[in-house]
């Protein structure tokens, strides 16, 4: 006698539990670098790519799944021949970046911290919009830190088809835009001290 064989094969009639773009519940069953397989049911599991795990990039699926986990998953692909299914973890969720992209353009000013130094800058996470950002080497003013708050200049935001976006940041931009209000402000306090003092002279005469 054959257990499986008297439960039957679960991918035969895969097509009448599971349709693409289905939210579902699995458990995290598996966990490599390039992403993580989730049982659906005895017999189906699915595989989630790191990309589809979160709307922010993460170097190793293990930063923020682990295994027994349960989670909610949206079906992307079902190929039943191959008995393979694309899931998502991240499409079950508000994409942030679509307030991040209708908020904030060009030159508009952000806050952001630290949370990652490569050789090329750093990945600062902006808080008010949850999403993350990337300042170059050539955009920052000081030693970066992990941690460390900074101020920064939008240089360019886009959209993107696997993360939501892309935003590329200047704390130089910033200290440039801050210096430039600056001096703006100290000669129109001189001006108008000026014609103060013009108007009191004229009075006096």
């Amino acid at each position: 006698m054959s257990y499986r064989k008297a439960k039957g094969d679960p991918w035969e009639n895969i097509e009448d539990r599971y349709n693409v773009n289905n939210v579902v519940t699995g458990k995290v069953t598996g966990i490599i670098k390039q992403g993580a397989f989730v049982e659906l049911e005895e017999g189906v599991e699915g595989f989630v790519p790191v990309s589809e795990i979160s709307w922010k990039r993460i170097d190793e699926p293990g930063e923020i799944l682990k295994i027994g986990e349960k989670v909610k998953v949206k079906i992307l692909k079902i190929d039943k021949e191959n008995r393979k299914i694309t899931l998502s973890i991240k499409r079950t969720q508000e994409n942030p970046w679509e307030r991040a992209l209708k908020e904030l353009k060009p030159d508009s000013i952000v806050s952001g911290t630290i949370k990652k130094i490569v050789n090329s800058g750093v990945v600062v996470e902006v808080e008010e919009y949850d999403v993350e950002g990337f300042v170059p080497n050539n955009h920052l003013l000081s030693e970066p830190e992990t941690g460390k708050a900074l101020n920064l200049v939008v240089l360019r935001i886009d959209p993107d088809e696997v993360f939501g976006g892309r935003m590329i940041l200047s704390e130089k931009r910033y200290e440039e835009r801050k210096n430039i209000e600056e001096y703006k402000k100290m000669v129109e306090k001189e001006s108008s001290q000026k014609s103060i003092g013009d108007l009191l002279k004229k009075n006096g005469e």
